[in-house]
């Protein structure tokens, strides 16, 4: 195969891009990875990356400004079909809030 369509670009066939192995995650170098993942998926126009989420640790006591608990399920799913798709994954994170919604403590996961 001498081109490649690429379904969400101009519509022009391209050269195929060639597979680039990369360096194994170690620290400094994992993190330049990154940075540089970020550049080529906003350089696309197709995609804008926010900021890295860093999970939050897991207090063992909330604090006493956070009263509420509330918890946030996350369901993966083989589709969109309720009665035939199957749920394959589920994500729960425990956390306190305030009575302004501010968020205070992951409590448990």
């Amino acid at each position: 195969m001498k081109q490649q369509f690429d379904l969400f670009g101009t519509g022009e066939a391209r050269e195929p891009e060639t597979k680039v192995q990369s360096a194994p995650n170690n620290g400094v170098q994992g993190a330049q990875d990154e940075i540089d993942m970020v550049r080529r998926l906003e350089e696309t126009g197709r995609y804008r990356v926010l900021r890295k989420l860093v999970a939050r640790t897991i207090a063992d006591e909330p604090r006493p400004g956070f009263p509420l608990r509330g918890a946030i399920v996350d369901t993966e799913t083989t589709g969109l079909n309720a009665r035939k798709d199957e749920i394959i994954e589920i994500g729960i994170v425990a956390f306190s809030f305030d009575e302004t919604g501010n968020i205070g403590d992951v409590t448990d996961v």
